[in-house]
């Protein structure tokens, strides 16, 4: 069925349409709207922007007025290092194709320990790719630690390679260099 609407086709009750739906024609796209159950809720696609909006309900109150995106696993048993939802950043249609179509930026979260009424351990993992898919640089564990070339941080900051800081730098409290009574050259 083709059905053609010079301006607005409504309706009423629910309804259910079975395969694909297309709106507007590529490159002669349109508004699409979704409202939500709270004044002011929506998604929008904004075809000017080329853009995907949510924007949270009308309210004058930090946690209830702002869009949410979730992202849900349909797993029934959560256990430790389950990915429980993904986002990736890619380009399928670069026409070199190979390397160049692979996800070339992803952040996951996991599960850190398997769920149960009272766990929910979750770690937060930032991937970035270099001629191979994305792979895990930056990972933000469950307690607060995060970890740079580690995804298992033992510190609040744990850095796994060489770092360098330039510029000014302060710190308070002690400073230890090696492990155990093990000297380092401090340069």
């Amino acid at each position: 069925v083709d059905i053609n609407v010079a301006t607005t086709l409504n309706v009423d009750g629910d309804s259910q349409l079975t395969g694909a739906v297309t709106v507007g024609v590529d490159d002669t796209g349109h508004d699409v709207t979704f409202y939500g159950a709270a004044a002011g809720a929506l998604m929008l696609w904004d075809q000017s922007e080329d853009a995907l909006l949510v924007r949270g309900a009308t309210a004058d109150h930090a946690t209830t007025s702002a869009g949410r995106i979730v992202l849900q696993t349909n797993q029934a048993a959560v256990a430790d290092g389950d990915r429980i939802g993904q986002i990736d950043f890619n380009a399928p249609l670069e026409t070199q194709g190979s390397d160049a179509i692979l996800a070339g930026a992803a952040i996951w979260a996991e599960a850190d320990a398997t769920f149960t009424a009272s766990v929910n351990n979750t770690e937060l993992v930032f991937a970035t790719a270099t001629t191979t898919v994305a792979a895990e640089k930056m990972r933000l564990d469950s307690g607060g630690q995060l970890g740079i070339n580690t995804a298992t941080p033992a510190y609040l900051l744990d850095v796994q390679g060489t770092v360098g800081i330039t510029g000014a730098s302060t710190m308070i409290g002690a400073l230890t260099v090696g492990v155990d009574g093990t000297g380092h050259d401090v340069q």
